[in-house]
């Protein structure tokens, strides 16, 4: 019997997306490419298990002198999290594909979950594409939106966000056996990598959402950055809000032992809080 899997290689750290890739029986996955610094235990078990080829590699020139070794088994690969950029000989022998967890005309570049939280945007369009030179432009090929509650934060956008590969693959099939069309990717908003500044939050300036938003923006992480004279805060969680009798024109704030409490205009917030990363 023919085997009528596309071959494909899953380039990436995420054990969930290329568990989807695994499951999807349009595709073969022939092994897994991920930087050194990424790998997960999961990502080990997974490819052991399953007996995928697990490559590693620790830098451009690594990648692409792998990539050259799988030449003669494929030339579609598909990548979701990946820091290395591909380079203008690879991708004119080889097909790249890549997920994109939003918008490529609001939200392109680095940390699109987090920039999506803090920029208190109300949803995702988690966009598949085919790669050019040009950082997330290239082919459009489909988009799956997933709306962002007021409870999420960037662990439970990340897994809504891996429930829409399904659909997104199912495109990509289609793509590839040529029956669903692309269209060219061309303008949009390119954001530059997640800093320390942009989850720090000031009390004077931030309002209660912009706090919140940089609070859930960093939960996977260590927590939004609370400068004060007593020294550097990480808030993991926003634990209590109420509403003050009293409007406060001056912030006060209290550090107990677990909670920093703090007195802002008509709300009464408690952060939960750690003193190290």
């Amino acid at each position: 019997m023919v085997d009528k899997r596309i071959n494909i290689v899953y380039i990436g750290a995420d054990y969930n997306v290329a568990n989807v890739l695994y499951l999807d029986n349009k595709f073969n996955i022939k092994a897994i490419i991920c930087e050194k610094l990424r790998l997960t235990k999961e990502l080990i078990l997974f490819s052991e298990i399953n007996n995928i080829k697990l490559i590693y590699v620790h830098n451009k020139e690594h990648f692409e002198e792998e990539i050259n070794k799988l030449n003669h088994i494929v030339n579609n690969y598909m990548i979701f999290n990946f820091g290395i950029i591909i380079t203008k000989k690879l991708l004119e022998d080889n097909n790249f594909f890549n997920i994109h967890p939003a918008s490529l005309i609001i939200n392109r570049g680095r940390n699109p979950i987090e920039r999506a939280l803090i920029e208190n945007h109300s949803s995702l369009d988690v966009s598949i594409y085919k790669i050019v030179e040009k950082i997330d432009l290239g082919e459009f090929i489909d988009s799956a939106k997933v709306y962002i509650d007021v409870l999420d934060d960037n662990v439970s956008l990340s897994y809504k966000v891996n429930k829409t590969i399904p659909k997104l693959l199912n495109s990509l099939y289609l793509y590839i056996i040529n029956i669903k069309s692309s269209k060219s990717i061309e303008q949009g908003i390119y954001y530059k990598p997640i800093k320390e500044e942009d989850f720090t939050i000031d009390l004077y300036k931030d309002s209660i959402v912009d706090i919140y938003n940089k609070i859930r923006s960093q939960k996977k992480y260590s927590g939004a950055i609370l400068n004060l004279n007593e020294g550097k805060y990480y808030i993991t969680n926003l634990k209590n809000l109420y509403i003050n009798d009293n409007f406060i024109v001056n912030i006060v704030y209290k550090i107990k032992e677990s909670i920093i409490l703090v007195e802002k205009e008509k709300y009464i917030i408690e952060l939960d809080y750690n003193l190290k990363n």
